[in-house]
């Protein structure tokens, strides 16, 4: 009997202990009592590299294709030294014919050589001018032009305006404008060699032109009649004109890029010189690229179906294995966040904007505002609202209050209980009357 109403006893305190507890909480208007949350399970934020990329796919074609004529009026086709597919190199013979009239000819190629030879020193005059311009380490102004020059510049083929020596400002340049300073010298940099390799094409190829003519004419000299026209291009011979219509045949490029179409909604996320990946799954090949061109017109436009432009990548190591005509997946890089703080997505609350509990320097939670950016893979940059190893809370969410102590499960999985004991005994003495003192 006693033991039925010790059993009896502890029950109706326990309930008195809970009501007690329950009429303290409902009645604590001011939050006087001091409320704890148990937070059973914790996150943290963390530095990753997060990219933010779309997928389309895309097919290799030659980067380049060159039509060549033939004029019947100068005289009369006799035949192809080349055949179709063969793979041509600048220099190579390509047909020959039979001149209607010497002398109009020979004062007709003579013409062509003096204008190539009067652009071709044009152009190393500017190439020359264009090397020996050196970039001031800063510049206020805005960047030299490199375009080509107008008519009004021929006599001078390198107009830039001088930099200036004095600085009046030298005195109060602030970080903001050293910085500037130095993304206008790297952009002119940029724009100078641009605009070299550009020079320099132009160059190569006018000289090619100019070895053709000068070899047709000496050909004439020395037959009389019949010349042999060379090539200006390397490439592959893709097509033909057996009935000598025009163009008389046409060489692709051996180089190949790789062409597709974006959608609509693509379209206004992508922009020439984004970095891209395609691959070829049948192959195992990944070959990085960059977007050169986008189509600023769809090729149909219909009120009834979407719009797609085209685009053109320039890709870095070709293989061999590639042949024109293979389809590939292209992964098109958007965006970028390098070496950012982040967090998982299932961690943030998202309801109208972002914010996590975080565990403050006092040891409480405290609920942040955050801005985010990139997501990806259940992963979100965080770009402001924490710092990296911020403890954050997950679970459960009903016990996360604003600036309440909480208390957490013990993990004896990470204690290290064998160094509790390499402790000296009295630095072990001194840490537990702190602890008592401290309560």
């Amino acid at each position: 009997m006693r033991t039925r109403y010790k059993v009896r006893i502890v029950g109706l305190c326990a309930i008195a202990f809970l009501l007690l507890n329950a009429c303290l909480l409902f009645f604590d208007r001011d939050s006087e009592v001091e409320r704890k949350s148990y937070i059973k399970n914790w996150s943290a934020a963390f530095i990753y590299d997060l990219y933010e990329t779309i997928n389309t796919r895309g097919v290799f074609t030659a980067s380049d294709t060159n039509a060549i004529y033939f004029d019947q009026q100068t005289g009369s086709f006799q035949e192809f030294l080349i055949e179709e597919g063969d793979e041509i190199s600048e220099g190579d013979e390509l047909y020959t014919y039979e001149v209607a009239d010497y002398d109009t000819q020979v004062h007709k190629l003579e013409s062509e050589a003096s204008r190539l030879e009067g652009e071709i020193d044009s152009i190393e005059t500017y190439i020359n001018d264009l090397e020996s311009f050196t970039i001031p380490e800063s510049e206020t102004t805005s960047p030299p032009s490199f375009s080509q020059r107008s008519e009004t510049e021929e006599e001078n083929p390198f107009l830039f305006p001088a930099p200036s020596t004095e600085n009046p400002f030298s005195q109060n340049i602030n970080p903001q404008q050293q910085e500037s300073d130095s993304d206008s010298t790297i952009e002119t940099e940029f724009m100078k060699e641009q605009a070299l390799a550009e020079k320099e094409l132009e160059l190569s190829q006018k000289q090619a032109q100019l070895t053709m003519v000068e070899d047709q004419l000496s050909q004439l000299e020395e037959t009389g009649q019949t010349i042999t026209v060379t090539s200006e291009f390397s490439g592959v011979v893709t097509d033909l004109s057996e009935n000598l219509e025009s163009p008389l045949l046409t060489l692709s490029s051996s180089n190949l890029t790789v062409s597709g179409e974006l959608s609509e909604n693509h379209r206004k996320l992508v922009e020439q010189g984004m970095n891209t990946l395609v691959r070829i799954p049948d192959l195992n090949i990944e070959l990085p690229g960059t977007i050169e061109a986008i189509h600023p017109f769809p090729e149909k436009v219909d009120v009834n179906r979407a719009s797609d432009y085209p685009y053109e990548i320039i890709v870095e190591g070709e293989s061999e294995e590639v042949k024109p005509g293979y389809h590939a997946e292209v992964e098109i890089l958007t965006d970028e966040a390098v070496d950012t703080v982040a967090a998982f997505d299932d961690v943030l609350m998202t309801d109208v904007n972002s914010s996590a509990w975080v565990m403050d320097d006092q040891g409480r939670l405290e609920e942040r505002e955050l801005e985010t950016g990139i997501t990806e893979d259940g992963i979100v940059e965080v770009i402001d609202g924490l710092e990296n190893n911020d403890h954050l809370a997950v679970q459960p969410v009903d016990e996360f209050r604003q600036g309440s102590i909480f208390f957490t499960p013990l993990k004896v999985s990470d204690l290290q209980i064998r160094e509790l004991f390499s402790i000296d005994p009295s630095l072990m003495l001194d840490y537990g009357l702190l602890g008592l003192m401290n309560r």
